[in-house]
């Protein structure tokens, strides 16, 4: 080790640090929250609440069984086509990313950019419709799947920064897997 790379500590193998450091974290947060946004997503998010109905709960529950009308919805079938495209592409993206950068030891910076934007991109939208629940807004309930979606997206978002944060704070080759930063013009820690 050089006078002007000075270690910042050794990481326990338990530690944020430790999982930080682990090059492939990143893309392995990005695809767990891609898959489980896409498995939540078929689930039900949008519930009729038929109390709220007026002329009774069991009037209710049977006119829209006898006329086909759904009581619940998932996160595709409320929404415009195009709604559903932005959500998949995201989630497409999001999985593809990650495929590539484990595949590929997770070095790119522009990958890791591109999931945190589809981890954006799936959140907002995600939160829009969380916002914006199908009509009429009286009877219609979010159910818990909704949040566990948006929670799955942010995982992409924050899987895709950890990701980034690899990219440009790597931990150099020969340091014991310990951070190290370099050191200022004094050869002291941080001083400049």
């Amino acid at each position: 080790m050089t006078a002007a790379m000075l270690p910042l500590h050794a990481p326990d193998p338990r530690s944020i640090d430790a999982v930080r450091s682990h090059p492939l974290t990143g893309p392995l947060l990005v695809l767990a929250g891609a898959l489980g946004l896409l498995l939540v997503s078929f689930l039900t998010w949008y519930s009729v609440d038929l109390g709220a109905i007026s002329g009774g709960a069991r009037f209710a529950a049977r006119y829209a069984a006898e006329n086909g009308i759904a009581t619940n919805a998932n996160a595709w079938t409320p929404w415009s086509t195009f709604a559903g495209i932005v959500l998949f592409g995201a989630i497409a993206a999001a999985a593809g990313l990650a495929i590539g950068g484990v595949a590929t030891g997770a070095r790119s910076m522009g990958a890791a950019a591109g999931a945190m934007g589809a981890g954006a991109l799936a959140s907002a939208l995600i939160v829009l419709h969380i916002a914006a629940r199908p009509q009429p807004h009286a009877v219609v309930t979010v159910t818990g799947w909704a949040w566990v979606g948006l929670l799955c997206a942010v995982l992409v978002l924050v899987g895709g920064f950890v990701w980034w944060d690899h990219t440009q704070h790597p931990v150099p080759a020969g340091s014991g897997g310990m951070r190290v930063r370099s050191a200022g013009p004094s050869g002291e820690p941080g001083s400049r």
